[in-house]
């Protein structure tokens, strides 16, 4: 027996696993869980405040200067560009966004890696190996895997445009964020010149209801005319009370919009800046031009396009077989053998990848196809947008002479009436008259309102902003760690 010599190749073999199993595992991830738990992402949702101090310093860095007072509460504090960044800072779309833009950066790093080498050890056992020689043979061998064809760099070039789409999917993602806004806040603003205005005609109903009531006591009118008048009261009060639930709602709408409880608006003062720029058709036309090129979602389906492409292209780099380059060694009872050199390559005589090229060509035209389609649907959006901003543009200009002379009219009627040459229920009559434009004015106001944002949706970026300042873009803040902050 010779006990020393049969152990021999075994301290070679384990002491080469040991550096092996030491290098490839330095370094390594560990798994951390991490459970969601419902009652405390509830519990944090509820928890969100206008009032917070974190926002306030979000705030303060987006807007390039102090603030204040905090909270904001004077009339102009909260407006378009701080209710926007009130809900990039809030609104749980952005994160999801994000969270899909991390995703890709991270399918960068897979997409990027290289082949590791393969170590395998086949130890042999020699029953016919004389008595004073160790039966034992152990074999190791290492390969290392090359790709060919380029299929690395076109991985990675593929993972690189699946980034390219989830990043102008967050820019889409944040203008959903900004147009909710706008939204929500005009629609607000129009509930509430509804409710001002109803609150102010059954105001002056009640008091026509009064005096007619009055003069049918004084045999003037019939009960007819006081039926009449007490219904034509009761209509303005379901009015009245129909436009303050629409505030309310409105209300918890540019809650939802900016992502916080609809508490947060109970008592809130919002500013209501609305200025329309003055566009010609040929300034609609190169706008036009701009977004079927430019537009976030168009060139995140462009960018889908391009990964389809790559991916076709790595189905047919993958005909070409990889190679496996190896070495070996072999202890065979007592002598010390190595293998120099090996060359293994797969042979493509039965498979040459024809599946996954037909699937992968097949998705291009499904991209390409996508694309299309998406591009005619904002043809189609931009020119129906772009005709009822001109046509509401029009209507506005045309009705609001109108208007005024009909308000100068009533006005003047008014102020002969006050002078003593009129009744007071035809100082009523007047005003009512009066509210009457008014409500109809502020639903054309509205309706070319609703026309502007139309316009501002096909296009996907803001067009209509105040002359002080507009709602920004999302902050480079809000953005993954490893990204890129330019915008699409």
């Amino acid at each position: 027996m010779q006990p020393k010599q049969s152990a021999k190749p075994f301290r070679h073999t384990r002491r080469l696993l040991d550096l092996v199993l030491a290098i490839g595992f330095t370094g390594c991830a560990t798994y951390e869980p991490k459970p969601l738990a419902p009652e405390k992402s509830a519990a944090a949702y509820d928890a969100r405040r206008l009032d917070a101090p974190e926002l306030r310093q979000f705030l303060e860095l987006q807007l390039g200067r102090e603030l204040k007072t905090w909270p904001l509460k004077h009339a102009d504090a909260w407006s378009l560009e701080t209710l926007t960044l009130a809900a990039y800072f809030h609104h749980p779309e952005l994160p999801v966004a994000r969270a899909r833009w991390q995703a890709t950066q991270a399918a960068e790093l897979t997409a990027g890696a290289r082949l590791n080498p393969i170590l395998s050890a086949s130890p042999t056992f020699n029953f016919d190996a004389a008595s004073a020689v160790s039966p034992w043979k152990p074999v190791a061998n290492l390969d290392l895997p090359i790709e060919t064809a380029g299929k690395r760099g076109l991985r990675l070039a593929r993972a690189k445009q699946q980034t390219e789409a989830a990043r102008h999917e967050f820019f889409v993602a944040a203008w959903r964020v900004r147009s909710g806004v706008g939204a929500a806040l005009e629609e607000l603003h129009f509930a509430g010149q509804l409710a001002s205005n109803a609150d102010r005609r059954a105001t002056s109903l009640k008091q026509l209801l009064e005096l007619t009531e009055q003069r049918q006591r004084a045999g003037e009118v019939s009960p007819a005319a006081v039926t009449a008048a007490r219904l034509t009261h009761e209509k303005a009060k379901l009015e009245h009370d129909l436009a303050r639930e629409r505030s309310a709602t409105a209300k918890a709408r540019l809650a939802e919009a900016v992502g916080v409880p609809a508490r947060e608006f109970a008592e809130l003062q919002i500013a209501f800046n609305h200025w329309t720029p003055l566009l010609s058709a040929a300034e609609l036309a190169k706008l036009r031009e701009a977004a079927l090129l430019g537009r976030p979602d168009l060139r995140a389906a462009l960018a889908s396009y391009e990964a389809a492409q790559l991916a076709l292209q790595l189905e047919v780099a993958k005909q070409y077989p990889d190679v496996r380059l190896g070495t070996g060694y072999e202890w065979d009872q007592g002598a010390n053998k190595w293998q120099l050199f090996s060359l293994a390559v797969e042979l493509p005589v039965l498979n040459q990848n024809q599946g996954p090229i037909a699937e992968a060509r097949a998705r291009r035209e499904a991209a390409a196809a996508h694309f299309n389609a998406l591009q005619a649907r904002a043809a189609a959006n931009l020119d129906s947008a772009i005709a009822n901003f001109q046509a509401a543009n029009a209507r506005v200009t045309s009705q609001s002479a109108m208007f005024d002379a009909v308000m100068k009219n009533t006005d003047a009627a008014l102020a002969l009436l006050k002078d003593g040459e009129g009744t007071r229920i035809e100082v009523l009559r007047a005003q009512l008259e009066s509210l009457d434009v008014e409500r109809l004015s502020a639903e054309v106001t509205h309706r070319h309102w609703l026309a502007e944002n139309a316009l501002e949706d096909a296009l996907q970026q803001q067009l209509l902003k105040p002359p002080d300042g507009s709602a920004p873009a999302p902050p480079n803040s809000l953005l993954p760690a490893t990204a890129t902050a330019s915008k699409p």
